[in-house]
Order: C-alpha cells, then structure tokens, then sequence
C-alpha cells in the first residue's frame, strides 16, 4: 500500500547549575540572568532544599569579584542594586532582580539559613 508516516520532535537542553549544599548554606554556581526590562535571576523550586520557617539570608558574587554581596528582600520603594522576593507558582521560586544594569555574567548565589 505504500503508506508512509513522519513525525518530529523538539528537544531543549536546560542547563543545571552545579549546587553545593552544606548544613547551613546552599551556593548555586554560574546561574544565568534573564533580561526582560531589568535582569534577573531564578532558583526554581527552591522550598525543596530550604525549609520555609527558616530565616535566611541571600548572597550574590559576580564574576569579576570575590565579594559575596548581600541581597535584600524586597519591599516596595527599596533603593538597592539587588533584591529578591519569592513567587509560589507550581513549586517556590526564588527571584533576584539586578536593579541597576545588566546581567552579563554568570554569577554565583548563596542562601545561608
């Protein structure tokens, strides 16, 4: 009969990024920003390796620095370079805004607790 059939498929290749986890600190290495009117970073599904009660404190070091640089929690009318809330949507997600320029860097993250 001759019958013939095709298909396709799509395959996106996410990138991991390598976690470090100590009892009280958890470093994300070489996360990548997102740029969508500001940058931002995204540690998804986050209540999955911190607890929710716990308090903490988010960090953030550059490519071109050393220095882990705190990041605050954001409220509103917050005037800093870097800020992170949370957003429960399908899993907790942790995200970190770059207020002032943009992401070109693929910088590491620390959440200590």
């Amino acid at each position: 009969m001759g019958l013939l059939a095709k298909d396709s498929v799509s395959v996106n290749v996410v990138k991991i990024p390598e976690i470090i986890v100590n009892p009280s600190e958890i470093i994300f290495k070489n996360l990548e920003w997102g740029c969508f009117g500001q940058c931002y970073l995204a540690i998804k599904n986050i209540d999955t390796l911190i607890s929710p009660n716990k308090p903490l404190q988010v960090y953030i070091k550059r490519d071109s620095s050393s220095d882990w640089i705190p990041v605050i929690e954001y409220t509103p009318g917050t005037q800093t370079q870097y800020t992170y809330y949370f957003e429960d949507f399908q899993g907790k997600t942790l995200w970190i805004m770059n207020l002032i320029e943009e992401g070109a860097d693929t910088p590491d993250v620390k959440i200590t607790f």
